[in-house]
């Protein structure tokens, strides 16, 4: 009954209920700061682009296991012996035949493509979208890191280029700032900014209007390519895009003793247009397919050659000319398509036929070559096939059966003598295979599987770069270090130590964790390829290291792609 007063006193008195709400009330907001004050140490926010960040190393890291995901055969069968040899006449020595190949002229190609250069960008000199009045221009190399995509340029602060400083920011397609430029009002007109990604952009005189922005598109697996009808001096969209650092400008050289005149308002095409029209002696062309640029000598033969020199305009260089070596034309040469009277080495043949395993195969000296005889062995019921051999110095005759002969005559034309072929009777070669099988992996594979395991390196050790890391240590990358951490080590190490090659330290150098140095990429390739067993236990058995690491990183995949609002359509699309 006492408590059931006091409680009546308590909470049947209005002021007292009050008084306890108001308690209430404030106790909850000491614990709601409080609780914040504790989140905001042990769970630091993560923004959308820590976790996109985050993500984009998850799928590198994901895509590397899945390569090695896969069975790994640890012996290999080889056959040793001989297998049965067909019944062979083969000439004793080389014929001294020469190849019967007709004139030609010397040539000398561009040494390489006249741009190198793997990715490319376009335009060089894009157009505002809005009422800005000063001009872009864009060069440089682009190195591939933002991959294929559009970069927008976009002007955050506005302003007269010389006269008030500009902000321009660079986004990717996800509207993700890649890069920020002060244009000051101090800096020269036509000042070059180089961005992360190595591209660089000027602006010229004008005004440049707040929000105003051009786009470019750039191209991490397409090559740039040279414009030949482009002027040398053109800039922007008139750029002739010649390899970074090289350039054409007015001068001239020679091309076998004639002066070709270059102007800074020539192209390429105009160029060699000059070369055809002048008394040098060579025809010059642009294959736009190659990209390379083809000088040939106008007269056949050995003799005649290709000579450029005294290049003052660069031209040369630019085209990849200038170190270029010229292959020698070729004179006419006596061969087996010749007629067998004008062979030196045949000229003691007579007309007639000869017999092979009793087939009759006819010989005519004046009109037949000696591949024309070895195609009429070929026709025959002979049951051989007949070819030169050696670089096309030695006859060949080979018994189409394993188990048939070759009997041989030379019925009086001495064409087998002059072939250096001994007419007799050849016999098959009986042979036998042994099947063998040794342990280790094949050369090739251990190769491959030691590529793949260093890529597992270059993708993991980043997630554990401090470095990288430095301000952006979100839950997320906490959470996926240890789990990955535990897959490794487990949860109380800190290394993995093997004899072949693979180890993993979470000591000091974390920055390194799987260091797969050239050293031990050569020490697993030679496990592999002896004693694969050690290697396969650890990577590729049952919960092996690679499957417990691929469990791993599929479910931090998963979660960032809760995270961050991601469809699986376009999670393929992203990675």
């Amino acid at each position: 009954m006492e408590i059931n007063g006091f409680g009546s006193f308590i909470y049947g008195n209005p002021y007292r209920r009050a008084f306890i709400r108001e308690a209430d009330a404030q106790l909850a907001k000491r614990l709601e700061r409080l609780e914040g004050a504790i989140g905001a140490t042990t769970q630091p926010a993560e923004t959308r682009d820590q976790l996109l960040r985050l993500r984009r190393q998850v799928v590198e890291l994901r895509k590397a296991l899945e390569a090695n995901n896969q069975p790994v055969r640890l012996s290999r069968t080889f056959l040793f012996g001989s297998a049965p040899v067909a019944a062979t006449a083969t000439s004793a020595i080389n014929l001294n035949l020469g190849a019967t190949i007709p004139l030609t002229a010397a040539t000398l190609e561009s040494m390489e493509e006249v741009n190198t250069m793997a990715t490319s960008f376009t335009p060089f000199g894009p157009n505002f979208t809005g009422a800005s009045t000063t001009e872009a221009t864009i060069g440089g190399i682009y190195d591939g890191s933002n991959g294929t995509a559009t970069l927008t340029f976009r002007v955050t602060k506005g302003g007269t280029h010389g006269v008030s400083n500009i902000h321009v920011r660079v986004y990717d397609p996800a509207e993700v700032e890649i890069d920020f430029f002060n244009v000051k009002s101090s800096d020269p007109i036509n000042m070059v900014y180089t961005l992360a990604n190595g591209l660089t952009f000027t602006l010229g005189a004008g005004d440049a209007i707040q929000n105003d922005e051009f786009s470019i598109q750039v191209f991490d697996s397409v090559g740039s390519a040279v414009d030949p009808d482009k002027p040398f001096d053109g800039i922007r969209n008139q750029n002739p895009n010649f390899e970074n650092g090289l350039s054409v400008t007015a001068g001239s050289f020679d091309v076998n003793g004639e002066t070709i005149t270059v102007l800074a308002t020539d192209t390429i095409n105009s160029i060699l247009g000059k070369i055809n029209s002048s008394n040098a002696g060579v025809t010059a062309t642009f294959n736009s397919q190659t990209e390379k640029i083809m000088l040939t000598q106008n007269t056949l033969g050995s003799s005649p050659t290709i000579v450029l020199d005294n290049d003052s305009s660069g031209f040369l260089a630019a085209t990849k000319l200038a170190a270029a070596t010229v292959i020698p034309g070729t004179d006419r040469q006596i061969g087996p398509d010749d007629i067998l009277s004008s062979i030196p080495q045949f000229a003691s043949v007579i007309n007639g036929s000869i017999l092979i395993n009793g087939e009759s195969i006819a010989i005519d000296v004046g009109s037949d070559s000696l591949n024309d005889v070895l195609a009429n062995i070929n026709a025959s019921a002979a049951g051989v096939t007949a070819s030169l051999i050696n670089g096309g110095q030695k006859i060949s005759i080979v018994a189409t059966s394993l188990t048939g002969q070759i009997i041989l005559n030379g019925n009086g034309t001495g064409f087998f003598t002059a072939s250096e072929i001994t007419e007799t009777t050849y016999n098959p070669t009986e042979g036998q295979l042994h099947r063998i099988t040794r342990k280790g992996l094949t050369d090739r594979r251990s190769q491959q599987l030691t590529r793949s395991l260093r890529e597992v390196a270059n993708t993991l050790n980043p997630i554990f770069d401090e470095a990288k890391s430095a301000g952006s240590l979100g839950p997320s990358l906490i959470q996926l270090r240890a789990n990955l951490k535990g897959a490794i080590v487990g949860s109380s190490g800190s290394k993995l130590d093997t004899d072949f090659g693979i180890n993993f330290d979470f000591g000091m150098r974390t920055n390194t964790v799987f260091a797969f140095s050239r050293a031990n990429q050569d020490q697993l390739t030679a496990s592999l390829r002896r004693k694969p067993d050690a290697a396969h236990t650890l990577l590729f058995a049952d919960n092996g290291l690679i499957s417990r690491l691929l469990a791993v990183i599929q479910q931090a995949e998963q979660e960032l792609n809760a995270a961050l609002g991601l469809s699986g359509t376009f999670v393929d699309i992203f990675a």
